[in-house]
């Protein structure tokens, strides 16, 4: 397979969004619009007429070109509409321009590759094509409790929270340490989202009509995404989040779509996935250091 190396200016981004949308691999994170964002100069490695293509999320630092996976970004990788084995895999990853000696890249779920520079991380999936009360069943015990819980408390639940109080709820709420520049490019994400795909925010508020917990649900293709979770103090102890779930997993039941978590490797975050009955799926990232000696020990 011939494989060509595109800078960030030679990429057409009519064809790539036009074979994204039609891969069976299908991922949000991989639209032009998207790497735009994240990582506004992205290059990318193609198969002839774009039948196999991957993005390259390029940096620089100390005039030192590298590759990194960006912030809100799960799963990039390559993407095709026809079978990705583990050779063609092989072949982009060798394809990768040596002057990139640095590469961290999370490659998405049909990208299986066994290496001992590969690593596989967890996602968390949950089908919505059953009816309710079939789902309601695959709730773990202690979901069922802390939904019980919320409904107790006297909580007002809202679906027509703005963009701008979402992320201000998590900004005030940063427990992943998110710059200014962060929560701006999220805000743009979410933004480019609601103008090209759709999107859905669901809020709980407190008795006193303040926001206590949020979660913006992407929507693309048959997948759904969570760009945003927040949820203050009092909305933890309230438990407004197990009323935020319950809620879009009632309204989107009997449904031919995939809710993504987008997974976590923290035990306490992978239970609360769980806890709603969503099933593990591997995604593979790879991670190569071929710096120089003083180089690789400052970039570890």
């Amino acid at each position: 397979m011939k494989i060509k190396y595109l800078t960030h200016k030679k990429i057409n981004k009519e064809l790539w969004d036009k074979k994204i949308s039609r891969a069976a691999n299908t991922r949000i994170y991989a639209y032009s619009g998207l790497l735009d964002i994240t990582s506004p100069e992205w290059n990318a490695l193609v198969s002839e007429n774009y039948e196999f293509i991957m993005p390259l999320t390029v940096r620089k630092k100390f005039f030192i070109p590298y590759i990194t996976q960006p912030k809100f970004t799960q799963q990039t990788g390559i993407f095709s509409e026809n079978e990705i084995t583990e050779n063609i895999v092989f072949d982009f990853i060798n394809s990768i321009p040596e002057k990139y000696k640095f590469r961290i890249i999370h490659l998405n779920s049909q990208n299986k590759v066994s290496a001992n520079y590969i690593f596989e991380r967890p996602n968390h999936l949950l089908n919505l094509n059953s009816a309710y009360d079939i789902l309601f069943k695959n709730f773990s015990y202690n979901t069922k409790r802390n939904i019980k819980k919320a409904f107790s408390r006297k909580l007002i639940f809202d679906k027509n929270i703005s963009i701008d109080d979402a992320v201000f709820l998590k900004k005030q709420n940063n427990i992943n340490s998110l710059t200014e520049r962060d929560l701006m490019k999220l805000k743009k994400l979410i933004l480019f989202t609601e103008k090209h795909f759709k999107i859905k925010i669901y809020g709980v508020k407190s008795e006193m009509q303040k926001l206590i917990s949020v979660a913006v649900f992407s929507f693309c293709k048959n997948r759904v995404y969570l760009p945003l979770i927040a949820s203050s103090e009092e909305g933890k102890k309230s438990f407004a989040a197990f009323l935020i779930f319950n809620d879009f997993i009632k309204d989107y039941s009997n449904k031919n779509l995939i809710l993504d978590f987008e997974g976590s490797g923290l035990p306490g975050v992978a239970r609360f996935f769980e806890g709603w009955g969503a099933k593990p799926e591997s995604y593979y990232v790879l991670k190569q250091n071929n710096l120089p000696l003083l180089l690789k020990v400052l970039k570890k």
